[in-house]
């Protein structure tokens, strides 16, 4: 947790540092190169934000269900599961999000560097660090609804709209033809649901390199697979899938405003889109949009010069505009004329659901690739997409549109 902590105060004194240049007057072009700098940094931090509280997240549900496990059956009084059992399901859970073993002990190389006469003498070292590239995925995947089944069955999603209907006054001791209440049926409907059938891709990897590297590369092939699958389900989530398993967050939300300008936003943009959303969704409404965007947003102020975004000083808080935490998703399309969508507001749990058919499963092929001395890797998962906004009510979620 104290990571977590220093991870989101150190997120958080980005930004302000970051908008304390842009929204000062007569910015230079090398404080707003160091501004994006700043933001850069911001988003490979957010990055690892996810990846911690994705973790923390699961190791509580895990604690939780093991904590039930430990409880004797009936008929068994006493008989609780066994230590090797509690470990076998220790490292399934670790299999399905962490992929690590905190212990790496492996011999670390010292082999001399031969580099002619003058080096000869010099010893080898090695960095002890593996240097990895940083791509954000954003927070939208924990954000929107979540959906966990067994299996990959249809799934029935009924649906009610029953907001039209209204009571009204019918008198009382009314003499005469009797005054009867007229009949209001709510309207029902719904749709079926399948999953995805999905994977990582395959990593293969040689023997020879699993058994000499100073790296536990099994483990971080499995951290690698969350992420990929992380980033997959963020991008099915906002375009959709060819198989429509996976709906569109965007073209299934609802028409808001326009904004004032073709490729950029102001303040009124934002006012007018908390303007449009229904009461109903404002107390659990976010604004969703990528990290580009956050930088067109940072050097905006309200019609009293008061900077529009404001970042978290809370570490267990998101950030904010006009009261509502902001979440990044880096699949949202940048700012353009005419795009839809670069922005949008309302609740996210009430206006689309990630349903997961069982967890991420990792296979290592030992055999298919023995004649060439090489292991693979893969992971599969099964997940689907879909939008929960009642058809005839007002839209739980809104885009932005871009003036043309």
């Amino acid at each position: 947790m104290s990571n977590l902590i220093e991870l989101r105060n150190s997120k958080t004194k980005l930004l302000l540092d970051a908008q304390k240049i842009l929204t000062k007057q007569g910015v230079t072009a090398e404080e707003r190169t160091s501004a994006q700098k700043m933001i850069a940094d911001v988003d490979a931090i957010e990055q690892n934000i996810a990846l911690e509280e994705r973790i923390a997240k699961d190791t509580a549900e895990r604690a939780e269900q093991e904590q039930r496990a430990a409880r004797p059956p009936r008929g068994q009084v006493g008989v609780a599961p066994t230590n090797e059992t509690r470990e076998a399901e220790k490292r399934a859970f670790t299999d399905y999000l962490k992929f690590g073993k905190a212990d790496m002990t492996v011999l670390k190389e010292n082999r001399d560097l031969s580099t002619g006469n003058a080096g000869i003498t010099i010893a080898q070292d090695y960095l002890g660090q593996l240097i990895e590239g940083q791509k954000a995925w954003g927070q939208l995947t924990l954000a929107v609804g979540q959906k966990r089944t067994q299996n990959g069955e249809p799934l029935r999603i009924p649906m009610v709209n029953d907001v039209s209907s209204v009571s009204t006054v019918i008198g009382e001791s009314v003499t005469g033809t009797p005054v009867i209440a007229p009949e209001l049926d709510p309207t029902f409907a719904g749709f079926i649901n399948n999953v995805s059938f999905m994977s990582t891709g395959e990593v293969k990897i040689s023997l020879a390199e699993l058994q000499d590297s100073y790296f536990d590369l099994d483990s971080w092939i499995r951290t690698a697979f969350g992420k990929r699958m992380a980033r997959g389900l963020s991008a099915a989530i906002v375009n959709g899938t060819s198989d429509t398993n996976f709906q569109s967050i965007i073209t299934t939300a609802g028409t808001g405003i326009t904004s004032g300008a073709p490729a950029t936003l102001s303040y009124a943009d934002f006012v007018g889109l908390y303007a449009k959303l229904d009461p109903a969704f404002t107390q659990t409404s976010s604004y969703i949009f990528n990290s580009t965007t956050r930088g067109l947003i940072l050097g905006l102020t309200d019609t009293l010069g008061r900077p529009l975004f404001v970042p978290s000083v809370n570490t267990d808080s998101l950030d904010t505009i006009l009261g509502r935490p902001v979440v990044i998703s880096q699949s949202h399309p940048n700012v353009a004329a005419g795009v839809v969508g670069a922005v949008q507001f309302g609740s996210l749990e009430d206006a689309y659901v990630l349903r997961s058919a069982g967890s991420l499963s990792v296979l290592r092929l030992n055999e298919r690739y023995a004649d060439t001395g090489q292991v693979a890797f893969i992971g599969y998962h099964r997940n689907s997409g879909y939008s929960i906004a009642v058809s005839g009510s007002p839209a739980p979620l809104i885009n932005l549109t871009q003036h043309v």
